[in-house]
């Protein structure tokens, strides 16, 4: 496993890619990771909610039924929560990176980074691919546009986390690059 971590640090150019963290080393990751976890969650409920309900009204006779109103409310927090604490997240991913990461903490964050970054790329390329090929009657069907509005919600948040793996890789650096050299007296031969 260790090898893997190794090669595939090597592979996307990321020197000293690790994923061993001791207990302590997971907090700062936790308390970062609160926001983008909210967001990803208001994300997947608004999604649920309008496929459901969607799904359910269409199918039970037309557009003209509403929501009950509690998933309505539901819906609307969900989708309040996502747009205020997306670029919030941010902001707090940017002010994070002012403290010392460790090398480690910098990798677990550049894999999360890479997953949103690889599952925004995903959404947005398809649901853009959607709907260049399908009419807009299968696009309101399979609801294409959410995909693009997961996708948006997840690119900032990869970059947050590209941030402090950044921020990781160039502290490390930094501090490697000021360790004073051992100087080796030589004595005198006689």
């Amino acid at each position: 496993m260790q090898a893997y971590v190794r090669w595939t640090g090597r592979y996307l150019s990321f020197p000293g890619f690790t994923l061993r963290l001791n207990g302590a080393d997971w907090r700062p990751l936790l308390l970062v990771s609160i926001l983008p976890a909210l967001v990803v969650c208001a994300v997947l409920i608004d999604l649920s909610l309008s496929y459901v309900f969607d799904a359910l009204f269409l199918g039970a006779g037309g557009a003209d039924r509403q929501t009950p109103d509690g998933w309505q409310r539901v819906s609307v927090a969900s989708w309040g929560l996502r747009s205020f604490a997306s670029p919030l997240a941010l902001g707090v991913f940017f002010l994070a990176g002012i403290r010392p990461w460790s090398r480690a903490q910098g990798s677990v964050a550049f894999v999360i980074g890479t997953g949103l970054a690889v599952l925004a790329l995903g959404l947005g390329l398809s649901s853009i691919l959607m709907f260049a090929f399908t009419d807009m009657q299968h696009a309101y069907e399979f609801r294409f546009y959410t995909w693009n509005v997961m996708a948006t919600a997840f690119a900032p948040l990869a970059a947050g986390y590209f941030f402090i793996a950044f921020r990781a890789g160039a502290m490390s650096q930094a501090r490697t690059a000021r360790r004073p050299q051992r100087r080796v007296r030589r004595t005198p031969s006689a």
